[in-house]
């Protein structure tokens, strides 16, 4: 297995396993699970949805299905503007629904995958899921400072809500060996 497709498989299956436990935790039912995606301002979003919403998903990603997107992220880097248009016309290829808040995508969903590029929309962000108890996967960068994190972990713990955020390069073998 090539680099680029080993680090696609442990980001998929750490998020789908990440979810699938905080399910289980918060007493969710088995299947399906409703995913939100905040963010399409990566490829990343495009991915995740790819994987989960695929016609025959692999058995790790069954029971999953992205169900709606909030696409905005952030507003001053262009990078990030530019690819939300492409991004959002790629997920709704693939049966999402478009949605013009965070709350409306959390009254739509179990799950919560955070994809915005931007790490310094994550606090924000974040906080309103964890206020609306859904489980989430918060992509690299957890968030701009050091301060940001510790406000996500400790309103995560005070409010018992699972959160789960890495990059997928901790799981190369490469990178365990220099740990």
């Amino acid at each position: 297995m090539n680099r680029r497709n080993f680090i696609r498989q442990t980001t998929f299956a750490g998020a789908a396993l990440s979810i699938a436990d905080a399910s289980a935790v918060m007493g969710m039912q088995a299947a399906p699970i409703k995913i939100g995606v905040i963010g399409l301002d990566t490829s990343h979003a495009t991915a995740f949805t790819k994987i989960f919403n695929a016609e025959n998903p692999k058995t790790e990603f069954q029971g999953f299905r992205v169900v709606a997107a909030y696409p905005h992220g952030s507003r001053d880097i262009e990078s990030s503007v530019s690819r939300i248009p492409k991004y959002t016309e790629e997920v709704k290829g693939m049966g999402v629904q478009i949605v013009d808040s965070i709350p409306t995508l959390l009254k739509m969903v179990d799950v919560v995958l955070l994809e915005t590029n931007d790490g310094r929309l994550h606090k924000e962000q974040a906080l309103q899921v964890l206020k609306a108890g859904k489980p989430m996967f918060i992509d690299k960068p957890t968030a701009a400072s050091l301060a940001d994190v510790i406000v996500i972990y400790d309103e995560a713990r005070k409010l018992k809500v699972p959160i789960f955020s890495c990059s997928s390069l901790r799981y190369m073998k490469s990178a365990q060996q220099v740990r």
